[in-house]
């Protein structure tokens, strides 16, 4: 069990010298790893959400394309009028349901490892074992090395589509049907 004296050191050996944690250090861990299970929890619900969005939010752009006319209706309320689209590819909302479900999924599993590191302090402390803090900290270094895996798939996954658009987009404007009234 865990000393309630704060001002014993908590030992961790290490080859070249030792580590001592304070007993405010150990209280500072303790409190980070609440944060982490609460930033777990509700990492967990906000990427269910995100899936359920994600559902929602294709099944509406297909409801759309699939009558038309309300859609119509509905530009017209808003003052929009003479407005007719093209149906996109099925490939639209096939892209849709990818994106969001992959988005959720890396959501889980950053929300799944802060929540592991949360619960690995909360039994490290509680049990005073200088092992299962060695745990807790591999825990760490893999929630931000993951982390930082994604973030740099997300930045090359923005520059593409952008590059992406901006091909699109001078494509279209190079066309020589954008110089048709009601295109530009």
């Amino acid at each position: 069990m865990r000393n309630s004296d704060k001002s014993e050191p908590f030992v961790l050996i290490t080859k070249p010298q030792e580590l001592v944690l304070t007993g405010t250090a150990l209280q500072n861990l303790q409190q980070t790893g609440r944060w982490a299970r609460f930033l777990g929890i509700t990492g967990f619900i906000s990427s269910a959400i995100l899936f359920l969005f994600g559902i929602f939010f294709v099944s509406i752009v297909n409801i759309i394309y699939k009558h038309p006319t309300t859609y119509y209706r509905m530009l017209d309320l808003y003052g929009v009028h003479g407005y007719r689209f093209r149906r996109p590819p099925f490939i639209y909302s096939g892209f849709m349901i990818f994106l969001y479900t992959g988005v959720s999924i890396f959501t889980f599993f950053i929300s799944f490892y802060i929540y592991q590191f949360g619960n690995d302090v909360k039994i490290a402390i509680a049990n005073n074992s200088v092992p299962q803090l060695s745990l807790v900290f591999s825990k760490l270094k893999i929630f931000f090395k993951r982390t930082g895996f994604i973030v740099i798939c997300f930045i090359i996954a923005s520059v593409i589509v952008a590059i992406y658009l901006g091909v699109n987009i001078y494509i279209i404007r190079s066309s020589p049907d954008f110089a048709k009234p009601g295109l530009q």
